[in-house]
């Protein structure tokens, strides 16, 4: 995709609604056009502002529920959270997060639903993630305190305090 029709496709939408087929995320360069949008996204703050908290990230229906397994997934998402701001345009009531989270930092383990998470690469997931949200928020003129509030809300998200 060119600038012209990312910016497009940007002026078009109000919200950020991915969800990626299997046969994008198993392509090696998969995650390019998307890479592309929010290298976009972090040069022009008006849409860093406009999609703050309205990006959603899912896959295709007919995808595995076991997502986490798959290596072209992890290798898709690990490419996206590469973007230190992702956090801060990831929705936070939904499942975008969590999905970023254990595709990322998941470690192999499983107890019943909960899957076991690799703390140092969680622990650095966020902390990169959080840098960020300081950093675009700083970028839009967003307040102190509204940042704060982005924080918080992650930190909420993963159960701890803040």
């Amino acid at each position: 995709m060119n600038s012209t029709e990312i910016q497009s496709y940007l002026e078009k939408n109000t919200a950020l609604k991915w969800q990626i087929p299997k046969s994008v995320y198993e392509a090696p360069e998969g995650a390019e056009p998307y890479l592309q949008i929010l290298r976009f996204i972090g040069e022009h703050p008006e849409f860093a502002e406009k999609f703050c908290g309205r990006l959603s990230i899912s896959f295709a229906p007919g995808c595995r529920a076991d997502i986490w397994r798959e290596a072209g997934a992890v290798r898709f998402v690990k490419s996206l959270t590469d973007c230190p701001f992702l956090f801060f345009l990831a929705e936070k009531e939904g499942n975008t997060l969590k999905l970023l989270a254990a595709l990322s930092c998941y470690d192999g383990r499983q107890s019943g639903d909960e899957l076991a998470l690799d703390k140092s690469a969680f622990s650095d997931l966020l902390r990169n993630q959080l840098k960020g949200i300081v950093l675009m928020s700083k970028l839009v003129r967003f307040t102190p305190e509204r940042a704060q509030s982005f924080v918080v809300d992650v930190l909420t998200y993963f159960g701890m305090d803040a």
